[in-house]
């Protein structure tokens, strides 16, 4: 099965945002803004080329796809400034 630009730079996006969010975590506020700059972007993308206001562009469905896997990827991994460890330790279930 084929996939379109977008769905791969998407799939690429989200490995490089998961590395990315383990070497430069962010906060919980700034990842969802990430994310929702990304869904628009995204979203006003797929609307121009329906409706055909340009045709298929291929570097900026890459670079948006990019964009949109990274954002998702860091809105995962988002730190969210508690000490708490992520492994329950044996003196916690005690």
């Amino acid at each position: 099965m084929a996939l379109c630009v977008r769905c791969f730079a998407i799939f690429v996006g989200l490995g490089i945002g998961a590395v990315g969010a383990l070497v430069w975590p962010l906060a919980r506020r700034s990842a969802l803004n990430l994310l929702v700059a990304a869904a628009c972007i995204t979203l006003v993308d797929v609307t121009f080329e329906t409706i055909g206001f340009y045709a298929n562009l291929i570097p900026l469905r890459l670079l948006i796809g990019l964009f949109l896997g990274m954002a998702v990827a860091w809105m995962i991994g988002f730190r969210d400034g508690s000490s708490r460890p992520l492994v329950l330790t044996r003196r916690q279930y005690e």
